[in-house]
């Protein structure tokens, strides 16, 4: 494994090649950084992280010129996704990850489980959930400002 935070030279930079572009990896399976150690040692500087909380740290402080970004991470999989999204008031959801992994047959099965939700809460449509539990739609938006923040110092944990 090739992950690394700080300030130590990038994995796989050539010290006899001036001004190589800088690439960040970020990949939570070590067989796609393995693979992109093979293509990239020797030819560009390169670091890799396992995480998106380090990837996001490592990219302020290495500033690359590239970055891959596995498309597995956070996103929409499932019909829970999407009725999440439209209740914080997402009018598109991003299902490529989802459909490229397990084809477009889920587009029916995601659907079905956004509608026997929208049933089962007594939603008309998709309009009527679209933002329902978002800020602007509470009767007093800075008390759920506030909730949010709590809610958030109490869930807060310590990155590694």
């Amino acid at each position: 494994m090739r992950a690394s935070v700080g300030p130590e030279p990038p994995v796989g930079a050539d010290p006899g090649v001036p001004d190589q572009h800088k690439i960040l990896i970020v990949d939570d399976e070590e067989k796609w950084i393995s693979f992109f150690d093979l293509f990239l040692e020797g030819r560009y500087s390169f670091k890799a992280e396992t995480t998106l909380a380090r990837g996001v740290a490592t990219a302020r402080s290495y500033q690359p010129d590239l970055i891959f970004l596995d498309n597995i991470f956070p996103g929409v999989h499932t019909g829970a996704d999407v009725v999440k999204s439209a209740l914080a008031g997402a009018s598109a959801v991003m299902l490529a990850s989802e459909l490229l992994r397990n084809g477009a047959d889920r587009i029916p099965t995601i659907l079905g489980e956004v509608g026997a939700w929208m049933v089962e809460h007594e939603y008309e449509n998709y309009q009527q959930m679209l933002g329902s539990l978002s800020q602007k739609s509470v009767p007093d938006p800075a008390a759920y400002e506030r909730a949010n923040y709590i809610k958030a110092l109490k869930t807060f944990k310590q990155l590694p």
